[in-house]
């Protein structure tokens, strides 16, 4: 509620704008004819959200302030904003960001976040494994379900449509988590494994995600 005025300010801009705890994006669609004019808003925007955080005794973290340009790999957009100024401050345009723990690339190709994505579920695997010989199957399933899956889990909506190519990296460690649990070979076929655990394979699981979510939206 204390930050709803801001809100105002930059819908007076005619931006798009996404409040959190302690972070403000602004959304602007850029023209490719005229990019200038775009950025000359947004900076405008900027600098009276930086006055009125001044005003009202908030201070902003100007140095951690990020630049995104999305655009399709095809184009040439990336040439439109090299840097972004404003105030005393020069950025340069970073080619991913984070949100709520999910990377987005300047591309949306989400490479970065699976590779995130793959990084963390296997450490906790690695961890997992050093104490597997104390764990009862029941406790090192539940264990599993608890550190591991939920990396593949996690707004895992976004990456709905992305080539098989990339979610096969996914199934790959949701593999390595079914037969760290089961304690199956490498060379055992997985689909009894993970019907047992009453897994679903990673695409499937995304499908299923976006059509929860659906349901419960319709069920409000």
């Amino acid at each position: 509620m204390y930050l709803a005025p801001l809100q105002d300010i930059i819908l007076s801009h005619k931006l798009n704008c996404m409040f959190y705890a302690d972070d403000t994006q602004i959304y602007i669609t850029l023209d490719p004819n005229s990019p200038a004019c775009s950025t000359d808003i947004l900076r405008s925007c900027i600098e009276d959200v930086i006055s009125w955080n001044t005003k009202n005794m908030l201070k902003c973290n100007q140095g951690k302030t990020e630049v995104v340009l999305f655009s399709s790999r095809f184009s040439k957009n990336y040439e439109l904003l090299p840097t972004f100024s404003f105030g005393n401050n020069t950025i340069s345009v970073t080619k991913e960001a984070r949100n709520l723990g999910v990377m987005f690339d300047e591309n949306l190709i989400s490479m970065s976040q699976i590779n995130l994505i793959c990084k963390k579920a296997m450490l906790a695997i690695r961890s997992i494994g050093r104490i597997k010989k104390y764990l009862s199957k029941d406790h090192l399933a539940c264990v599993v379900n608890a550190f591991v899956i939920p990396h593949l889990d996690y707004c895992n909506s976004v990456l709905y449509g992305l080539p098989k190519s990339q979610l096969d990296k996914l199934q790959r460690i949701q593999n390595v988590a079914a037969r760290l649990v089961k304690g199956v070979l490498k060379q055992d076929h997985i689909t009894p494994t993970l019907k047992a655990l009453h897994w679903l394979p990673v695409e499937k699981r995304i499908i299923f995600k976006i059509l929860l979510m659906t349901y419960k939206s319709k069920c409000l």
